[in-house]
């Protein structure tokens, strides 16, 4: 097995890796809730995990779980760096990667969430990365299409939303703003939902209480709650919006 020279050959390897669902006797399959080193790819809005996408022409059922994850961290580490725990971007990523692979009746294994392992992202400066939001045009660089990614992303699984919502609304639970009302149909249905216990916090998968766990917020609100330091609850974004 050779190790792969490019970020294009990783995508390549990770856009392969979504067939996984259709060969449930794969070991790329079976061994889903091990794998403790994910790779996230905006452009294509996929994860794939480093002994799959570190090797050249990769295959589901190819795939035998050889070589060392050693030298794909290693090699992978030219094109990609490591999320920072805790972060909005990890704990947005995490989120999706459970939902994920809850689908498919997998956890995220405990050394993701926090031990050796991780989620990680191309480099800002990637070509790769640098042609793609170029050829998008306009006012869209490397660094914000990441972030736009990661942020729309924001709201996961749909019947939970849509649980979330029926119990608490459609305005911010923060400041009270509501979309709606403001810019009429355009902003129908419109706002983000928050998880008050990110999966980084805790060492197992859980299932979230849509009453207690969820809470929607807008856009502001949602970015704001991120950056309060300890526990991220709605007390605490409203004693700050309060204060100031």
């Amino acid at each position: 097995m050779q190790p792969i020279q490019s970020l294009a050959a990783a995508r390549a390897n990770a856009v392969r890796f979504q067939n996984v669902a259709d060969k449930p006797e794969s070991i790329a399959f079976k061994q889903l809730g091990r794998y403790f080193h994910w790779y996230y790819f905006p452009d294509n809005e996929v994860f794939a995990p480093s002994k799959f996408i570190g090797y050249k022409d990769t295959t589901v059922a190819g795939y035998m779980s050889q070589g060392t994850g050693t030298e794909t961290t290693r090699v992978l580490g030219k094109f990609f760096k490591k999320l920072e725990r805790p972060s909005q971007d990890f704990d947005n990523l995490i989120e999706d990667l459970s939902a994920w692979l809850h689908t498919l009746s997998f956890n995220v294994s405990a050394k993701t969430l926090s031990g050796t392992g991780g989620i990680y992202v191309p480099k800002e400066l990637s070509t790769d990365l640098r042609e793609v939001s170029a050829a998008k045009g306009g006012n869209t660089f490397v660094e914000g299409a990441r972030f736009n990614v990661i942020e729309s992303r924001s709201e996961r699984s749909p019947a939970a939303r849509a649980k979330c919502l029926e119990l608490h609304g459609l305005s911010c639970l923060g400041c009270g703003f509501n979309f709606e009302r403001k810019y009429g149909s355009l902003g129908s249905g419109f706002i983000h939902v928050h998880h008050l216990n990110p999966l980084r916090a805790i060492s197992h998968s859980y299932v979230v209480d849509a009453e207690n766990d969820l809470i929607p917020l807008c856009p502001n609100c949602h970015a704001m709650i991120h950056r309060i330091s300890g526990e991220q609850s709605l007390n605490a974004l409203q004693d700050q919006i309060a204060d100031a």
